[in-house]
């Protein structure tokens, strides 16, 4: 998965929060990971996050 794909994926993940009115803890406890590990994601400091937490996210949204 490209640089491009990543931001796109975090992006549509962001957009799933907000639609839903979810909070990072709840994000959280849905991908069963840290609400750090979600923060850091959602900020941009993570370039590229491990494949099993994209996986995660696709599951999340869907895409798998």
């Amino acid at each position: 998965m490209g640089n491009d794909d990543i931001k796109r994926l975090l992006k549509k993940l962001n957009t799933y929060r907000m639609e839903r009115d979810l909070t990072l803890q709840e994000i959280a406890a849905l991908l069963k990971m840290s609400v750090s590990q979600i923060d850091l994601l959602d900020n941009g400091k993570v370039k590229r996050p491990h494949k099993r937490t994209l996986y995660k996210i696709k599951k999340l949204l869907g895409e798998i």
